[in-house]
């Protein structure tokens, strides 16, 4: 039975995502237009990041316990950490396989620079890590937990892919459609294990920059 539909979670996420790509639509702007900026992709993911970590904090009804229950605590270690292993080997192949066909090419490496150093690499990385992890906080954590706690799960979990889907739509049709399955793969971890850790863990493998 229904009680309630969480329409301050759903409002706010779906502005946070539309910030975001604000964000990251001006950062490629800026990149394009000067060398100055060339990196204005990374402080875009930084900042989206921190976006996506400061909407539940800044939330009244969702309190700092809370958040600490559903992002910092583990639950079901042994589900997750066998579930986060495969599912990464998984992502991995996948985008190792599939990494170098041009249509990914459009989107795919962000940060287009000619000449990687280890320090570049490192701090992409970095800005990945932290982008994905706020990401995963906002639409999974703070999105889905109290969806599936005021609706039935299948409703909570297409509340949860209708805006994961759509937040992709910038990037193409293929894309927009792939994040479906794979959406919806997250949507089941995290409902089993109670945490995002396997979502979080999973992110990184999909969305790497690649050369």
């Amino acid at each position: 039975m229904i009680s309630h539909i969480p329409l301050p979670e759903i409002l706010l996420t779906a502005a946070a995502l539309a910030l975001s790509q604000m964000i990251f639509l001006g950062a490629q702007r800026l990149s394009l237009r000067s060398d100055r900026f060339k990196y204005a992709v990374l402080y875009a993911r930084l900042l989206s990041g921190f976006t996506f970590c400061l909407i539940p904090l800044a939330n009244l009804s969702f309190s700092f316990s809370r958040f600490a229950a559903h992002f910092i605590q583990f639950t079901n270690i042994n589900l997750t950490l066998l579930s986060a292993l495969f599912f990464s080997f998984s992502a991995l192949y996948v985008t190792y396989r599939f990494a170098g066909r041009p249509e990914n090419f459009k989107n795919y490496p962000q940060l287009r620079i000619s000449h990687w150093t280890s320090g570049l690499l490192f701090c992409n990385s970095l800005s990945w890590i932290f982008y994905l992890a706020g990401y995963e906080i906002i639409l999974r954590g703070f999105l889905l937990f109290p969806s599936m706690e005021s609706l039935p799960l299948a409703y909570a979990i297409l509340l949860n892919l209708i805006l994961y889907s759509v937040a992709h739509l910038p990037k193409g049709p293929k894309e927009t459609l792939g994040s479906i399955p794979f959406g919806l793969l997250l949507c089941i971890l995290t409902a089993v294990t109670g945490n995002i850790w396997n979502a979080f863990d999973c992110g990184p493998c999909r969305h790497a920059d690649f050369e």
